[in-house]
């Protein structure tokens, strides 16, 4: 019996779920990363104190629902470690929101969602990346999924209805007012894609009258933003803030950057290149496979138009991010809203019948290992070469050289080797072979993706960073060896994190460091961002004039380093 089928599909969906809960829990010891310690402890002064404008980097739902939730299951005091878990839990508790949002997505009876929950419900749950994301204490990978996923579902049923309806425009407003106080930037794409979705509407439903969609689209994105002011402004006034404060750093950082990537400036055509083709290159084999489905298949230019809102939302995220950032959303925070949204598009968009789908493979002997290898091969690729992850290699642009500019070259020729592959594969007339192979193939680089973004490093935010559990073991270890009870002393506020009252945090910036320097035996950073020794020449200079002793964490990727004072001389590790 396939999983999730029509007979047993609660018992496969719980499954499902009790396996993502027992995975994340598995996971929740994990050391907090720089961020996310700033966010552990604006939710315990949010907790203690009530809001405040520490911590208020954006709108402030996000940290509403950790203080709620703190509130019910108790304070995360950051002087004990281990209660970072109390706000990892509410992470959890928004994928689990997503999940029964998935179900009741369920209820439209399109696609495979809604004949196999279990096996949507696996492809979100269990991916590594989304488990990941569950966990990592932010905005965009935890309470605002949810909130996005509600808007897409409640957008659908407007769409449906014939002549559009009021009542569920105010309840749309209502949901975008919602998720931009839980964030105010990445659910302002809602607007030109409701927009453009109903403008889209005689595309897919040229039977019916559009023009009501689209007045009611525009009138609930004016409600939907004036709802938004409202409530942002009587927060702020009911907690003494300016309506501004919670937007500071958003309009702080947008001063002279829009407009600033326009074709015409300095090589702002390869810039312009580069970025216009890594949309349709993340989203990749599914895209290919859909759109060279629909070729095949000589699909009228009507159905072509008729592009699911999931994908149409999740493109014009990319779209927006790319043009704007010119990143590749620093692993894995901003990108984590989009492949909720993927998952949710293939799912409803292709129907699959399982049973039908393998007496076809098994029909075709030869084309089976054909088309089982090249998925291998995929998912192979997938996993261990950057020249799939293209923007994993464009944030890395600020250093280029012959190795990367080729891994480009790969990355923009690999789309089209895959319309080629998939146009060998979906020639099969068979419906349900040309089903399961878009169906298997969509799992497959799912699954791929998140395994490489689960585990790349990221240079923005330090996701995917290894070596700061075994820095801080080792460093324990010399502080012992040593016999020296003065606390460490970091430029990391991780590291300062894990050890906590038995460590200093340097800030060169703002302090008489060199004094500093000298009160202390040992000194712990990372190799690089910001934050490390190596950032500035002359700090480098002055620590080692000082310290003299040196080690690098031995790791295919060098990330952490530390200085000490030593009793006699320096050897390895004392």
């Amino acid at each position: 019996m396939p999983l999730g089928s029509t007979k047993r599909p609660l018992v496969a969906v719980l499954s499902v779920i009790a396996v993502y809960i027992i995975l994340c829990v598995l996971q929740w010891h994990r050391l907090p990363i720089q961020d996310e310690i700033f966010f552990h402890r604006a939710a315990f002064k949010w907790a203690v104190g009530g809001p405040q404008a520490d911590g208020l980097w954006h709108t402030p739902f996000y940290l509403e629902g950790l203080r709620i939730w703190q509130k019910l299951f108790g304070i995360a005091d950051p002087g004990r470690q281990g209660s970072v878990f109390i706000l990892r839990s509410f992470g959890v508790f928004t994928g689990l929101l997503t999940a029964f949002l998935f179900l009741k997505g369920a209820k439209r009876k399109e696609g495979f969602l809604s004949s196999y929950p279990a096996i949507v419900l696996a492809l979100l749950l269990l991916n590594p990346y989304f488990i990941q994301c569950s966990l990592l204490l932010d905005i965009d990978n935890t309470l605002m999924i949810p909130a996005l996923v509600l808007w897409v579902l409640a957008v659908l049923k407007w769409d449906d209805a014939k002549n559009g309806s009021w009542s569920q425009t105010v309840v749309i407003a209502f949901i975008s007012a919602f998720a931009l106080m839980v964030k105010e930037l990445t659910p302002l794409i809602l607007i030109p894609t409701w927009i453009c979705y109903s403008f889209l509407r005689p595309w897919r439903k040229p039977a019916e009258s559009s023009f009501t969609h689209i007045i009611q689209s525009i009138i609930g994105i004016i409600l939907g933003l004036s709802l938004f002011a409202l409530v942002l402004i009587i927060w702020t006034q009911a907690h003494h803030m300016s309506w501004r404060e919670p937007l500071e750093l958003t309009l702080g950082k947008s001063k002279g950057k829009i407009g600033q990537y326009t074709p015409w400036d300095v090589l702002g055509i390869v810039r312009w290149i580069f970025l216009s083709y890594l949309p349709l290159v993340w989203l990749q084999i599914p895209t290919l496979f859909f759109l060279t489905k629909m070729a095949l298949e000589k699909i009228s230019a009507h159905k072509f138009f008729s592009i699911p809102l999931p994908f149409l939302f999740a493109l014009a995220v990319y779209l927006c991010y790319s043009w704007l950032i010119q990143g590749s959303f620093y692993f894995a925070k901003y990108s984590a809203v989009v492949w909720p949204m993927l998952v949710l598009d293939f799912s409803m968009v292709i129907p699959l019948n399982l049973k039908k789908a393998t007496e076809c493979l098994n029909e075709l002997k030869n084309s089976k290992k054909f088309i089982l290898g090249f998925l291998f091969v995929w998912l192979f690729g997938i996993c261990f070469f950057n020249c799939f992850e293209p923007l994993y290699i464009i944030e890395m642009r600020q250093d280029p050289n012959l190795n990367k500019l080729g891994w480009h070259f790969v990355s923009i020729a690999l789309p089209i080797f895959l319309i080629l592959m998939g146009v060998k594969i979906i020639k099969y007339q068979e419906k349900g072979i040309q089903n399961a192979v878009v169906v298997f193939g969509i799992i497959v680089t799912f699954l791929g993706h998140s395994l490489s973004q689960a585990t790349m490093d990221s240079p923005g935010y330090l996701f995917g960073e290894e070596g700061l559990a075994q820095t801080i073991e080792e460093v324990k270890q010399l502080k012992i060896k040593i016999s020296r009870g003065k606390p460490v002393l970091t430029t990391a506020v991780d590291v300062q994190w894990a050890f906590q009252n038995d460590a200093k945090l340097l800030v060169f910036e703002k302090e008489d460091y060199l004094k500093i320097l000298d009160q202390y035996d040992i000194l712990v950073s990372r190799t690089y961002d910001n934050y490390s020794v190596r950032y500035n020449p002359q700090w480098l200079t002055d620590v080692n004039s000082r310290f003299r002793c040196h080690q690098v964490i031995n790791l295919p990727r060098e990330r952490f380093e530390w200085w000490w004072k030593p009793l006699a001389k320096c050897e390895e590790g004392l």
